[in-house]
């Protein structure tokens, strides 16, 4: 399967959408952007294929790095029944999820705000 990352920046929010499953160089590729972009990361799943127990371990390692550098996490765009995955686990209750991006970039700007 092949794994890609694009993002882009939106009011210095980095926005990362995910083509095809989650690796395990998501942490490292989101430390790249950090390097740069400070106020928070939104993940766009609308693209990934399955959730599954490597991805979500993932996302769980990703939100940790996160929350170390006081860096808001949104999720958003998850397939129907990629959410219902979502909603049924531990980072349901940890790692907001958003029907849309323009949400989930709002979230992060509101959270980060003084």
């Amino acid at each position: 399967m092949t794994i890609i990352y694009n993002h882009h920046i939106e009011n210095d929010i980095c926005v990362i959408t995910v083509m095809g499953e989650i690796g395990e160089d998501l942490c490292r590729y989101i430390e790249e952007c950090l390097t740069h972009y400070l106020k928070g990361v939104v993940i766009n799943l609308k693209k990934l294929e399955k959730l599954n127990s490597s991805a979500f371990g993932m996302l769980m390692q990703v939100d940790k790095k996160l929350r170390s550098y006081q860096v808001k996490l949104a999720i958003c765009e998850l397939s129907a029944g990629n959410a219902r995955l979502f909603q049924n686990t531990l980072l349901g209750e940890i790692i907001d999820v958003y029907a849309i991006e323009g949400e989930a970039i709002k979230s992060v700007l509101n959270a980060t705000d003084p």
